[in-house]
């Protein structure tokens, strides 16, 4: 689920192959985008709210025009579920995580792959962007996170140790000096990368 940047829209993922939008005040149903030929895992909107990313087990994942319920990209290239999309923070790229052990990097407005990070022991569940855009976050399922370079997928450092299952989500904080983690273990761990 997601909240548009400026609340008035909310979207949800569904095991049902597709994306409910909302009205955030109202809570009335407004849209149904559908297309994924499988569970909607992820959805995120991007910085202009006027673009919703999805990412869904069918190994794919899309770019939605939010006016008119249609797909402007589909980034295709994973050989497993995707479970996660991010954009990054002027919304020029998204990077999508999957069960194939890569994250990658791809151009948002034509969905033509930029960069494929490899590098993880099993499937990454997550993906998030810094707030300058520089670094990319990923975790995977043994409990390990790890700081990419975005723009040339080069790898930054790997936080692991800590974790003793899956990371399931990353996020920056704000001034971008903190890396937020979080795992099946019942933990959140606050890694300082500043």
């Amino acid at each position: 689920m997601a909240f548009g940047p400026d609340g008035s829209t909310v979207a949800t993922a569904s095991d049902d192959r597709t994306t409910r939008l909302w009205d955030g005040r109202t809570g009335e149903f407004v849209d149904t985008l559908g297309g994924h030929t499988d569970t909607v895992n992820s959805v995120v909107f991007g910085p202009g709210g006027f673009d919703l990313a999805t990412a869904s087990k069918d190994g794919t994942a899309r770019i939605w025009d939010i006016e008119t319920g249609e797909p402007r990209t589909t980034f295709d290239g994973h050989d497993g579920s995707v479970w996660s999309v991010a954009f990054s923070p002027e919304g020029a790229f998204a990077a999508t995580a999957s069960e194939d052990g890569t994250a990658r990097i791809w151009n948002a407005g034509t969905g033509e792959p930029r960069i494929v990070l490899d590098g993880h022991d099993g499937p990454v569940n997550t993906v998030a962007f810094s707030p300058d855009g520089m670094l990319l976050a990923t975790g995977d399922a043994s409990g390990t996170a790890r700081l990419w370079d975005a723009e040339t997928g080069e790898p930054v450092t790997v936080l692991e140790g800590e974790h003793t299952d899956a990371v399931w989500s990353v996020a920056f904080s704000p001034d971008g000096a903190t890396l937020a983690t979080a795992s099946d273990d019942g933990t959140v761990l606050l890694w300082d990368i500043g």
